[in-house]
């Protein structure tokens, strides 16, 4: 039964969504981020990052970030759904908030 496959904690009322993601912006709106060229110690230095951009860590691939995040939801006994994961939709669901998430020279970021 699939349903058994899946850890379900009431997260109790949904809140609101952010104001930001009110704004009428479109999806398609594009945000320039000058990272410049730091070196790796200032990439991880949060200090150093620009106003709305998260460190969310180091990974590899964009992919190897969404499946570390969804490894804890999933049963032992379930984990193979893992691999047949449309990892894009996967990250769409992540970024429903109006956030986007992208990886650059292993590590990723979410604006």
């Amino acid at each position: 039964m699939l349903n058994s496959c899946f850890r379900y904690d009431d997260p109790g009322p949904i809140p609101p969504p952010p104001p930001s993601a009110t704004t009428g912006q479109s999806d398609h709106d594009e945000h320039e981020i000058d990272l410049g060229e730091p070196d790796e110690e200032q990439v991880l230095d949060r200090g150093t990052l620009p106003d709305g951009l998260e460190y969310l860590g180091q990974y590899p691939t964009m992919q190897a970030y969404l499946r570390a995040q969804l490894e804890p939801e999933i049963a032992r006994g379930c984990a193979w759904l893992l691999d047949h994961l449309d990892w894009r939709a996967v990250q769409r669901r992540f970024e429903e908030d109006g956030s986007r998430i992208f990886a650059e020279s292993g590590h990723v970021y979410k604006v």
